[in-house]
């Protein structure tokens, strides 16, 4: 347990360090009392994690233990993170509510889902707004540097340490995290220059952040009137490019920075995406007469998980079950994009050929990959079927259930409306299934799974045993 602990202190102070950011901007623009909490905030969070540094061990992690890291990542952060909401008040509600609402909200933020219960934005502190902004960032980084680095051991990224010119006396997780850092962090100055040549003057500078951020972070905290006039402003290949971006596998990014030829299985993958894409948005075009442009932005908000907001009013029946199904599948697999993953779509079908083979020629066996795939997609469809029962116990309707339920599993934040009428029971189960999508089941799993020990091998045993066997025959 002191290994995780040790990884999950050097996590939680980044997650302090950029909470300055909110603090600092604060003070310079006479928000005390957000600029307090904030300071709270990363007080507690830079704290914490030196103290989990600095008394625990800093060893490599198996498997277990990195889905446990993951599991306590994506709780204890989102818990920290509910303080700015409970000090300042944003709900006017009691202290019970109060807190389910901020670590409502929070979980929200940093699992890059975008569910809000925040009413009115232009009530809350502009350095909240920026607050909510550097959590989703920090959770879509967050995600991709713990499942590449800790869940995917094969990685290739020391090359890519190298070139940043990241020194060996840094360690080898700090050098992994910044060399992840610098990839997002470059594409959203390079998408943040785009908007300025562009005409981002039209725009206040949190505006176009915000979308930017939203994009490669692949979750929407944006209004429905602020996205409605971003999209009506810019042309279409610009406003498709952070979402784009951000649903696309980090090895893709990794791989063209080094020149390297994308593996067949990457190339695959965005392929399917593509198609998912284009399914998406010939539906809305040609069946809910979306202009093009709409099409286009909504069909990518919604496989990449992002959820700008869409009026569902618009859409036709036939739209809102595939919509569901390309929720459900999500973006690419080790990006900042949540949902089941193209990858192990893929897998799936890869897993139900050899089954077929098997039955007809026998000797057809399935990869881990292809198992783990099946696992997390049989718990996924379980849980998401508990969840509509649960909700229409309550009295929402079937198709609103499913939406949420999606919406909710696959970290996409697009509402019906189910979540502003919740009761706390509702809002923690909401909770749940915002951080188990997130982490993808199984981190939930290896808490309750007991590791096999290794037997200890007894060599004058064995001897033994083969001269009684010798001797037998």
């Amino acid at each position: 347990m002191k290994k995780i602990l040790a990884v999950l202190g050097f996590l939680l102070q980044f997650y302090g360090i950029l909470v300055l950011i909110s603090a600092f901007l604060a003070l310079f623009i006479n928000e005390t009392n957000a600029s307090i909490s904030f300071f709270i905030t990363s007080s507690i969070s830079l704290a914490l994690g030196f103290i989990l540094n600095a008394l625990c061990e800093r060893k490599e992690l198996n498997l277990k233990e990195s889905l446990i890291l993951l599991f306590l990542t994506f709780l204890l952060i989102p818990l920290i993170g509910s303080i700015p909401y409970i000090w300042l008040n944003v709900f006017q509600a009691d202290i019970l509510n109060s807190f389910v609402n901020g670590f409502f909200e929070s979980v929200s933020s940093v699992t890059t889902t975008g569910f809000t219960l925040i009413q009115d934005f232009s009530k809350i502190p502009t350095s909240l707004k920026v607050y909510r902004m550097i959590s989703q960032f920090s959770g879509g980084i967050g995600i991709v540097f713990i499942f590449l680095v800790f869940l995917y051991p094969e990685s290739y990224l020391e090359r890519f340490q190298k070139v940043f010119g990241l020194k060996e006396k840094l360690g080898h997780i700090k050098r992994s995290f910044l060399a992840i850092l610098s990839i997002y962090l470059s594409l959203v100055i390079i998408l943040f220059i785009l908007f300025f040549v562009l005409g981002i003057e039209k725009f206040s500078t949190l505006d176009i952040f915000s979308y930017i951020i939203s994009g490669i972070s692949t979750s929407s905290l944006l209004s429905s009137s602020e996205f409605t006039n971003l999209i009506a402003s810019f042309p279409l290949p610009i406003l498709i490019l952070p979402m784009l971006l951000g649903s696309i596998n980090v090895k893709i990014y990794l791989d063209l920075f080094l020149q390297k030829r994308i593996r067949k299985f990457l190339a695959l993958e965005f392929i399917i995406f593509l198609i998912i894409l284009s399914i998406t948005s010939s539906l809305l075009f040609f069946v809910d007469k979306l202009s093009f442009k709409e099409s286009i932005i909504h069909s990518l908000s919604l496989s990449s998980t992002t959820g700008f907001p869409l009026n569902f009013s618009q859409i036709s029946e036939l739209s809102k079950y595939w919509i569901v199904i390309a929720m459900f599948i999500g973006g690419m697999s080790l990006s900042t994009a949540g949902g089941f993953k193209v990858f192990k779509l893929i897998s799936i079908f890869s897993s139900f050929k050899k089954l077929v083979r098997s039955y007809l020629f026998g000797k057809e066996v399935m990869n881990d990959i292809e198992s783990i795939s099946i696992l997390i997609f049989s718990l996924s469809i379980f849980l998401i079927s508990l969840s509509i029962l649960f909700l229409t116990f309550q009295g929402y309707t079937l198709e609103n259930s499913l939406i949420e339920t999606i919406s909710a599993f696959s970290n996409v934040g697009i509402s019906t409306g189910i979540i502003s009428t919740s009761n706390i029971l509702t809002k923690f189960w909401f909770i749940f299934l915002m951080i188990l999508g997130r982490i993808e089941v199984l981190p939930l799993l290896a808490l309750f799974v007991k590791e096999e020990k290794e037997e200890k091998i007894d060599h004058k045993k064995i001897e033994v045993l083969k001269e009684e066997k010798i001797s037998e025959i």
